[in-house]
């Protein structure tokens, strides 16, 4: 989930210096944000070569138990 602040910058906050060092940080932020996923990105394919299995386990239908549904839905034609 993403977590977003908007915010008005003050007045005696805009001067000639206070834009470029605001950019400067969003250049830095992206570029943070870009290393992050390449690294996460490296971490999966190394995670893979090493024969880890990703994701979530699938389950065998023998497993899934239709039993634990309340009787309304065990009546449904659908299951």
């Amino acid at each position: 989930m993403w977590n977003l602040s908007v915010f008005k910058i003050p007045s005696i906050l805009q001067t000639q210096w206070v834009k470029p060092c605001l950019r400067s940080m969003a250049v830095f932020a992206e570029m943070e944000r870009d290393l992050i996923s390449e690294r996460t990105v490296a971490g999966l394919t190394a995670a893979k070569a090493r024969g880890k299995q990703l994701g979530r386990p699938s389950v065998p239908d023998e497993k899934v138990q239709i039993k634990n549904f309340p009787n309304k839905l065990r009546k449904c034609p659908l299951i």
